[in-house]
């Protein structure tokens, strides 16, 4: 296939104007200029005339399973609605996801396979086994439903010696991230001690496998989850210094700002994130109304912060991070509470991004070649050249002069096939 005409925004920031993209089975086999793009005698062509190109978007930071549209639970972690999450995440133009701590083993690690396999479609799958102290670590509402699990799914750790030992019980499985909770809940939980999450990182790194965390109490374990040679972290440190955003860089970390599923709900100068044409246009009618019925209950408090204070607040942090060079990538949290379905929320966390201080440009790289880069994903994803994978978005705009044209998405591929688009738009 030669694609023909668009704009193709590569990832890294590179442009092609009046591209042509050759597609062969699943791979690019060749992208530039028209003028420098020899086509076989036997391709067909697709016109892209006025549309933009960009790679398949990356949400590196996602609690899949629990959440199917009509409920948020436990039981709902199967394999069928893992499957439907992913397929999903397609629709939004998602090409690979990471599910960061809550994913029982035995599922994940046989959808992964099989995905591999080519006999599962949709988004890539990648997964971290979490760790966190006995029966704590992630919020209450996820907490309540790991427990009606047969066996743990966060591993308990309580010093150096469980800690090295569940990184090789990971391992054995071959894991190939792990994800600490660090964290008291504002004093109702006991954190994760530094001796058990360094042990835990230097045990991941020695399997070849990456450290992650949840770190948002104090710049101070920030800083000190960075000496131990942290990989990346999975929300904002807003107070983030030139000292921490060093150490990141040392490590060649990543930072996801995760800041749409604390902002989902009733705030100031916010409209429902809900209502927005992409959402609603792949989304049940039932889930809408009911998402409609539950806002029209909610009222924000007298002191609420409006939407602008909040995101203020994150915009040094950013300022900070972008000065070092740190990569940041694009994460939302979506799935670790209920009501707030993976797919869409990547669309709406670039958008947060932008009024933090990043330019659509920034994001744009965020999205694709640095969260491809955070899953080890990058030889097959996250800039279109020549060998990788063929997923992309064809857009109806440019997102380079508004980041939310990313919504507007008329086609979707991933690894040269296009996405059925029209049939869960009919039988949502």
């Amino acid at each position: 296939m030669a694609f023909e005409g668009a704009r193709v925004l590569v990832g890294d920031g590179r442009v092609i104007d009046r591209a042509t993209i050759l597609v062969e089975n699943e791979r690019l086999l060749s992208i530039g200029p028209a003028t420098q793009v020899r086509e076989p005698a036997n391709v067909t062509r697709i016109d892209l005339s006025g549309k933009t190109v960009m790679p398949s978007l990356i949400d590196a930071h996602i609690h899949i399973g629990y959440e199917n549209l009509s409920s948020w639970k436990a039981e709902n972690y199967t394999r069928e609605n893992v499957i439907s999450t992913l397929e999903r995440l397609a629709w939004f133009g998602v090409g690979a996801v990471l599910s960061t701590g809550s994913d029982p083993i035995d599922i994940a690690d046989r959808i992964v396979r099989d995905q591999a396999a080519g006999t599962i479609g949709g988004a890539r799958f990648v997964y971290a086994a979490g760790f966190g102290p006995p029966g704590q670590g992630p919020n209450a509402q996820l907490l309540a439903e790991l427990a009606k699990f047969p066996t743990p799914v966060v591993r308990g750790i309580t010093g150096e010696a469980d800690a090295r030992q569940g990184v090789r019980e990971v391992a054995a499985r071959n894991v190939r991230f792990v994800k600490v909770w660090v964290t008291d809940r504002n004093g109702t939980q006991t954190k994760t001690v530094p001796e058990a999450y360094r042990a835990l990182i230097d045990e991941a790194h020695r399997h070849d496998i990456r450290a992650l965390a949840h770190a948002t109490d104090s710049l101070a374990d920030a800083k000190d989850l960075a000496r131990a040679g942290l990989d990346g972290s999975l929300h904002a440190v807003p107070d983030a210094d030139a000292e921490f955003a060093a150490l990141m860089k040392r490590n060649n970390a990543f930072l996801a700002p995760t800041q749409g599923f604390a902002l989902r709900g009733s705030i100031p100068g916010s409209e429902p994130w809900f209502e927005d044409p992409l959402f609603r246009d792949g989304t049940p009618a039932a889930t809408l109304a009911r998402y409609r019925q539950q806002a029209a209950a909610q009222t924000p408090a007298a002191d609420a912060q409006p939407l602008a204070a909040r995101l203020s607040r994150v915009a040094p942090m950013i300022k900070t991070l972008l000065a070092a060079n740190v990569r940041i990538v694009v994460g939302t949290d979506a799935g670790a509470g209920a009501d707030y379905p993976p797919g869409y929320p990547v669309h709406r966390e670039m958008e947060l991004y932008t009024r933090i201080g990043m330019t659509p440009e920034q994001v744009i790289t965020a999205a694709t070649k640095s969260g491809a880069e955070a899953l080890r994903l990058d030889k097959d994803l996250g800039t279109l050249e020549a060998g990788k994978l063929a997923s992309f978005l064809v857009l109806d705009a440019d997102p380079r002069t508004d980041i939310r044209n990313t919504r507007r998405i008329a086609r979707v591929y991933l690894a040269g096939k296009e996405v059925d688009r029209q049939t869960l738009r009919a039988t949502k």
